[in-house]
């Protein structure tokens, strides 16, 4: 059984690495003809760097027998070629360094773009942290690749090409040694990195477990602290980064057994040539000069294939690391457009739930045989206990998960059927906790419509009450807000989601629970602002503040995913039901 799971693992990572290979093709496509020049001057250098040895060989040759005429014409010949070899290179440099930094470029946006391809789910599994790692990994792992084709495999497939033909001329024994050799260094480093790539692999995925973990922390710095459990939270870490201390001394146990084949392996090398051109030194068959080309090949080779030892322990740990960020470009989305989906257009904003069954991956059935109509320009409120289903409702309808069976309707169009894009450029959504940028209150605000002018965004913040704040702050409204808007105060940061929303004035307009961050006095402040947005528009709005409930049209009262009790706010008050327990049970104004 352990036998079958390792080769189905083995299947795995052979699999992630074809797809990151696959991946990868895609940017050495687009930069093509920048890889092109890499090539050519790369094969123009290193073809002139072999004929060098031979120029070597002849200017030994001559001295042996104190042959002084042409010493200066080879001395030239040898500056001529290592002259052109220096230009090809720095040529070879040029043509990749403008092909590297386009590449990044290139990877860091198509990386991003398919990270927002996903659905919400999928950022409610991911820490932050860790996928900002994971793309740093991918664009690294590319760059390594490149690294080890071009100035480790390419060169030394070349130089051994190149070499092996010129000592067949001389011999075609010592070609033969060098083919042997090569092939018996191949096969044991494939046997020792392919052993290493296993524990590489498992040491990426704990390295990156814990360093979302202590993003996570870090983000929640005020609970560790506060709950005193920093000692803790230390320990936590501690005993994961000790896991990966041992994984990682493995893979090194391994590193330093395949550098010590490889130093036996050259010992070899060395011994056996210098055997074989010994006899052939008394055979009459080489001069003294061939030893001397010999040995600059055996140093070529040594150093080609010492580099590229190093080099593909590095492209194995490059790959592994790379395949958690091709795990999540290949990963299908869970809600996706339809093929030919149309573009959303809203002329009442009328809402409707028809027959919706829905269920969370890890839940039983939250809605069954689910309906709901809100009319154009209604203003409803969802009410109910924890569970009951009101932000599912909101999350249905932004599209963050898929029904499971079902349709939703906004004026008569299935939404499943329209572009993702086309539905949220139609929905303002303000959620309970406000997200806002690490960037000034204007970007946060004008976030809202990018062409919008100045005096827009400003106009926008006055109806949301926030201008006031705003102007008292040194900078204005080029103030930073520190990440997701630390630096303000909740209602403060309410306030600028608001007038965010405001600005983009869209049909229909989603709160969910937005008030309930707001202090008494921020919260008249809002109710006024409110009355202005809601105007035209569709509104839904889940709230525990009953002074906002109490301006809907309508009321809906939820309890495990079924709808119980609706009517106005009024109307419910007389009924004895869930929601006039729950207003008789508020306190300070919330919903308990």
């Amino acid at each position: 059984m352990t036998k079958k799971r390792e080769n189905n693992q083995e299947k795995l990572e052979l699999s992630s690495v074809k797809k990151t290979l696959s991946l990868f093709l895609l940017f050495f496509k687009k930069r093509a003809f920048l890889l092109t020049l890499v090539f050519i001057f790369s094969l123009l250098a290193m073809g002139l760097n072999l004929v060098a040895p031979i120029y070597y060989k002849k200017l030994t040759d001559l001295l042996v027998v104190k042959e002084f005429s042409n010493i200066i014409n080879i001395l030239l010949m040898i500056f001529l070629f290592k002259t052109a070899t220096f230009i090809f290179q720095r040529l070879e440099f040029l043509a990749y360094s403008y092909f590297e930094t386009y590449c990044n470029k290139d990877i860091e946006q198509f990386c991003v773009k398919k990270i927002f391809h996903h659905s919400f789910s999928f950022f409610a599994d991911n820490f932050v942290g860790s996928m900002v790692r994971k793309i740093n990994k991918f664009s690294n792992a590319f760059i390594t690749l490149n690294d080890v084709i071009w100035f480790d495999l390419l060169e030394l497939l070349f130089q051994i090409g190149g070499i092996c033909a010129i000592l067949y001329f001389r011999s075609p024994i010592l070609a033969i040694i060098v083919l042997v050799w090569l092939f018996i260094f191949i096969i044991l480093d494939v046997v020792v990195l392919k052993y290493k790539l296993k524990i590489d692999v498992e040491v990426n995925s704990k390295t990156n477990k814990v360093s979302g973990y202590i993003a996570d922390i870090i983000s929640n710095y005020v609970n560790v602290k506060l709950f005193n459990q920093t000692k803790t939270e230390l320990i936590k870490i501690k005993n994961q980064n000790e896991k990966i201390r041992l994984l990682s001394l493995r893979s090194w146990l391994f590193g330093i057994l395949f550098f010590a084949l490889q130093g036996f392996l050259f010992i070899i090398l060395e011994i056996a040539l210098n055997y074989f051109a010994l006899n052939l030194y008394k055979q009459n068959a080489l001069t003294v000069g061939d030893f001397v080309m010999i040995q600059s090949y055996i140093v070529m080779i040594m150093m080609g294939v010492w580099g590229i030892g190093r080099s593909m322990q590095r492209l194995y740990e490059a790959m592994a690391e790379a395949s958690e960020m091709t795990e999540i470009i290949t990963r299908k989305a869970d809600v996706t457009d339809m093929k030919g989906a149309k573009s959303l257009k809203v002329s009442d904003g009328e809402i409707e739930f028809e027959e919706v069954n829905f269920a969370y991956k890890e839940n039983k059935n939250l809605f069954k045989k689910f309906n709901l109509k809100v009319k154009g320009g209604e203003k409803l409120a969802l009410v109910g206990p924890s569970g009951s289903g009101k932000s599912s409702i909101i999350k249905l309808l932004l599209r963050m998960y898929s029904l499971n069976s079902g349709k939703i309707f906004i004026d008569g169009q299935d939404i499943s059927r329209m572009t993702k894009e086309s539905l949220w450029r139609n929905i303002s959504f303000v959620p309970q906790e406000p997200l806002l940028f690490h960037r000034s209150l204007y970007e946060n605000i004008s976030y809202g419509r990018k062409n919008a002018s100045r005096d827009e965004v400003i106009k926008a913040a006055k109806k949301a009450y926030a201008h006031d704040f705003i102007m008292k702050l040194k900078k204005g409204y080029d103030t930073e807000v520190g990440e997701r808007g630390i630096k303000l105060s909740g209602g403060e940061r309410q306030r600028i989601a608001l007038a965010r929303a405001i600005l983009k004035n869209s049909p229909i307009l989603i709160m969910d629970e937005a008030t309930s961050a707001l202090d008494s006095e921020s919260e008249q402040l809002i109710q006024k602002a409110l009355e202005n947005l809601m105007q035209e528009k569709t509104v839904i709005i889940v709230a525990h503040r009953l002074s906002t409930i109490s301006q809907m049209d309508r009321v809906i009262v939820l309890q495990k995913g079924k709808i119980i009790e609706e009517g106005s706010h009024e109307e419910l008050l007389k009924n004895d039901g869930l929601y006039s327990k729950l207003w008789n049970i508020q306190a300070g104004g919330f919903m308990m």
